[in-house]
């Protein structure tokens, strides 16, 4: 990012969005909620990313535990506002009940 790199892709990232949401999905979670949730981790673990790119380490510490904190609420404010959503047009059941 120093070089002025704009674009930033960590190798593992996306495997690891895809097995969160798969995990998900097999505990009982709509896939729309399971992808929403994937969704809002990328994108507020990629502006934390570029928050802490030169920070000191302790900043460093500081700022992981307050991003883990506001990404906690993040998710939770989702889960509140869509988690009770009953739009299953494109999932309509839970996987258990699919039998998968």
């Amino acid at each position: 990012m120093r070089a002025g790199v704009q674009h930033v892709y960590r190798e593992t990232l996306d495997s690891a969005l895809t097995l969160g949401v798969d995990a998900l999905r097999h505990l009982g979670v709509r896939s729309y909620q399971a992808l929403r949730a994937a969704r809002i981790f990328r994108t507020h673990e990629e502006r934390g990313m570029r928050q802490r790119f030169d920070m000191s380490e302790a900043a460093y510490i500081s700022h992981v535990r307050d991003h883990i904190t506001e990404l906690d609420r993040l998710i939770a404010e989702d889960d509140r506002v869509f988690g009770g959503h009953t739009d299953g047009a494109w999932d309509p059941s839970p996987p258990s009940s699919r039998g998968a």
